[in-house]
């Protein structure tokens, strides 16, 4: 497999946003490429003719010259990093938008982000081994377009994921029976509709505790979790580690 060198493969920089307020980075565009990794919250973007709505663990991608802007969703917030780098043989299928369900892109990219605070822009070999496989990782993500239903119902439930929510409250919410509700649901995902709104749930505690110092009570309390051991245990049964195991990761 060829080295990042060989690919023409050029990291820029790598930056982190969390605006507050009312934010709006209007119509631009840039010599280079970028991707964009969101951690939390939600960002409304245009992408040339294209409408984002993204959500925590969608990654993506802004062609070199493309124009688009982007605008924090005023109760969700947004947190995300950029990544710019140069490709000149970018493939011309790579999508605008996929979505890192495993999680590796978003811990690629906090060790690279980490990188460049503690070595500044000076080019290392950790720096590119962990650009490469970053670049490795999101070539191999797919498309994510989602079905309204699924936009509609995982909306609603990252704004309440701190809350006691039923499938009731979700099947009301989607103005549909529950009978055909989770059949629909399930087809369109993969996943019933609770089993997502886990999975959702794990996708925020995992983000809040790689990008912040809160205690894992409070970060279980935040994500809908009966208490830090209810977290813990669907931790290392769905994900395979304890929480305070990303606490210790490099």
């Amino acid at each position: 497999m060829r080295n990042i060198e060989e690919k023409g493969l050029k990291l820029l920089h790598v930056g982190h946003t969390h605006p507050t307020g009312e934010w709006l980075m209007d119509w631009h565009g840039h010599t280079y490429h970028e991707l964009i990794v969101f951690y939390q919250g939600m960002s409304h973007v245009d992408l040339g003719p294209d409408h984002y709505d993204t959500a925590p663990g969608d990654v993506l991608f802004y062609p070199a010259g493309i124009p688009h802007r982007e605008h924090r969703d005023p109760e969700l917030g947004v947190e995300h990093y950029f990544i710019g780098f140069e490709w000149p043989d970018v493939p011309g299928d790579v999508p605008h938008r996929s979505f890192d369900s495993q999680g590796r892109i978003r811990q690629l990219t906090l060790w690279l982000y980490e990188e460049q605070v503690n070595r500044g822009f000076h080019v290392t070999p950790l720096k590119n081994a962990l650009f490469e496989a970053l670049m490795l990782e999101w070539q191999q993500l797919g498309t994510t377009a989602q079905h309204p239903l699924v936009t509609v119902v995982r909306t609603f439930m990252r704004r309440h994921l701190a809350d006691d929510l039923r499938l009731d409250d979700l099947a009301r919410h989607a103005s549909m029976s529950k009978y055909h509700f989770v059949r629909s649901y399930a087809r369109l995902t993969g996943r019933t509709p609770m089993e997502d709104l886990r999975h959702l749930r794990l996708n925020h505690a995992h983000n809040l505790i790689v990008s912040t110092r809160e205690p894992l009570k409070a970060i279980a309390a935040q994500c809908g979790f009966a208490d830090g051991r209810q977290m813990a245990r669907l931790f290392r049964k769905q994900i395979g580690y304890p929480p305070k195991a990303l606490r210790a990761a490099p």
